[in-house]
């Protein structure tokens, strides 16, 4: 399907990636189709936006197709639309209003889009927002999500006094740490699962599944850890969204390690580390549960500095 835009003739819509496709904005992982094909749905549909006569893309969105709804995602953090700053607001209504018109023909009854959060591009964020609202969205739920800015500063700077104490104590214990990008999984994911179970969270993917994102993704995947005399402390498997943001997946520690709180320290090598690489934000995800806020972990994501904003989830039936 093609069709050339009536608002601003300079773009085309398509549901087919034109070949040797450019992305004229930084997008995010969890949009591109290597990762999208390995979401477990049988049929999804993609939308681009190009200019004429090329092959640049300057928007994208895919949904998946389950029965008679469309979501975007269908299992990963977010999905939505990605677009570039620089596109007016006319031009991407109408990307919309030809996404939403297709989704109809395909007989659709119900739309779910989870958002990306706020800090990861604050004026698209606003943007989108504004245009799913006008086009008859409701916002399903909203989360709390929480960002460390990274700056030329140390991540000192911006702690909570208590976690300065507790960095220093950690500082002072004979802690190993490591990069590590040829992990142990099966180790990893039964730590963090354990973890989890402890603090009565759910464990949202499976051993099988969390293999396949390394194996699939090997220099996005990574697992920063803390040990000592070769026993886990703490870790935090991270990933790479674009060249300007990593997202801590999961953390985890070790109870009999929780006097000397390595989970700070571990934070303090994520931020030395995104200060080497030029990344510009760490993403340590939301501190809510189905629209609700959780005290402690939020509490805890503001100890370590870290700012927050919203994550919205919209919804329409048609």
């Amino acid at each position: 399907m093609e069709v050339v835009l009536t608002s601003n003739k300079k773009y085309i819509f398509t549901t087919q990636l034109p070949t040797n496709s450019v992305l004229l904005f930084d997008g995010f992982l969890f949009n591109e189709e290597n990762h999208l094909d390995l979401q477990p749905c049988s049929e999804k549909i993609n939308f681009f936006l190009i200019k004429t006569n090329s092959s640049n893309v300057i928007a994208r969105c895919t949904f998946f197709i389950e029965k008679d709804h469309a979501l975007s995602p269908y299992r990963a953090p977010f999905g939505s639309l990605e677009f570039c700053e620089s596109i007016s607001f006319d031009v991407l209504d109408e990307f919309w209003k030809i996404i939403e018109s297709t989704l109809i023909e395909k007989r659709i009854k119900k739309i779910t889009i989870k958002t990306y959060p706020f800090c990861y591009q604050t004026q698209n964020s606003e943007m989108l927002s504004f245009l799913l609202l006008s086009n008859y969205f409701s916002i399903q739920q909203s989360d709390l999500n929480y960002h460390i800015t990274v700056t030329e500063n140390s991540l000192e700077k911006i702690l909570h006094e208590n976690e300065k104490k507790k960095l220093k104590k950690a500082e002072k214990e004979n802690y190993v740490f490591s990069i590590e990008k040829n992990p142990d999984l099966e180790k990893v994911h039964s730590f963090i699962k354990d973890n989890r179970l402890k603090k009565n969270y759910p464990m949202s993917i499976d051993l099988n599944s969390f293999k396949k994102l390394f194996s699939h993704f090997p220099d996005q995947h990574s697992v920063f850890q803390l040990s000592q005399e070769n026993k886990i402390a703490a870790l935090s498997v991270l990933i790479q969204i674009n060249k300007k943001i990593i997202y801590t997946f999961y953390t985890a520690d070790d109870y009999d390690f929780r006097e000397d709180s390595p989970v700070v320290l571990l934070h303090k090598k994520m931020y030395e580390y995104a200060q080497e690489k030029n990344i510009q934000l760490i993403d340590l995800g939301i501190a809510s549960e189905n629209g609700k806020p959780n005290f402690s972990l939020l509490k805890f994501k503001e100890k370590l500095g870290a700012m927050p904003s919203l994550k919205l989830t919209f919804c329409k039936n048609l």
